[in-house]
């Protein structure tokens, strides 16, 4: 795991969870757009790390702790939205807020398939790379996006120069089986912000909206866009998010 910090100024502080396989490009245009704040995106990497949820808290935590960050608002997208709850379930104390973007509670997602997805990376690992980048982008951007050739060539530039590497996939996936199998708990976190997309072909709208079900305040926004939405429409997203932010 890498913590980087992206920019450090006086407001809230913000800790970013990126997703499966797409990892921290997918928010860096969020984090440039969260002005007047410190902000901090976390890179699921791995060096054969052994794959428990709770040593994976442990070291976040950690590692937050280091650079002497105490209380924050933790934003999770995709898988980085499990893994979000699970740490704000281990750590309440130091979330002052939780947002969840294009996620759900990992149990409702039944089409989960660790078998099914280790298949799947396993073609695509097979595949030469530019047939790799289009499959992986095709379920996750918005029909809008794939026929707006500028934006298309720079999220296929941003895949490319921030290939992922099969392993950190691998530890991703496993990850993803262990929230599934293990089961969330209701967090004690007092305030959550969820923003889905109505046309995300990969965690379906109405996954997302059954997030409230599980938290005892929470506020909901739907964008335009595809899966990749916290990219394609990062200064919405930031907008919506710091409007939020500044009402709790």
């Amino acid at each position: 795991m890498i913590v980087r910090r992206i920019r450090d100024e006086d407001g809230p502080t913000y800790v970013l969870l990126p997703g499966y396989m797409f990892d921290t490009w997918s928010l860096d245009k969020l984090a440039s757009k969260l002005s007047n704040s410190s902000v901090i995106i976390v890179e699921h990497t791995t060096n054969n790390t052994a794959v428990c949820l709770s040593l994976w808290a442990e070291e976040l935590n950690h590692l937050l702790s280091t650079l002497g960050v105490e209380k924050y608002y933790l934003i999770g997208y995709s898988m980085g939205g499990w893994l979000a709850q699970y740490y704000a379930q281990a750590y309440p104390d130091n979330i002052e807020g939780l947002i969840l973007c294009g996620t759900c509670w990992a149990n409702d997602f039944s089409k989960f398939s660790a078998t099914n997805w280790i298949d799947f990376l396993d073609y695509l690992y097979s595949l030469e790379r530019h047939t790799f980048v289009k499959v992986s982008l095709w379920n996750s951007l918005s029909c809008v996006s794939k026929n707006d050739q500028a934006y298309l060539s720079e999220v296929q530039s941003l895949i490319n120069s921030n290939f992922p590497r099969y392993q950190d996939c691998l530890y991703q996936i496993k990850l993803m089986t262990l929230l599934v199998n293990r089961g969330l708990k209701s967090s004690f976190v007092e305030k959550t912000l969820v923003l889905y997309s109505h046309h995300d072909r990969v965690i379906p709208a109405p996954l997302s909206r059954n997030l409230v079900k599980h938290y005892s305040v929470v506020d909901t926004y739907s964008l335009d866009g595809g899966h990749l939405f916290v990219h394609e429409h990062a200064a919405e997203c930031s907008r919506i998010i710091e409007r939020w932010v500044g009402a709790v």
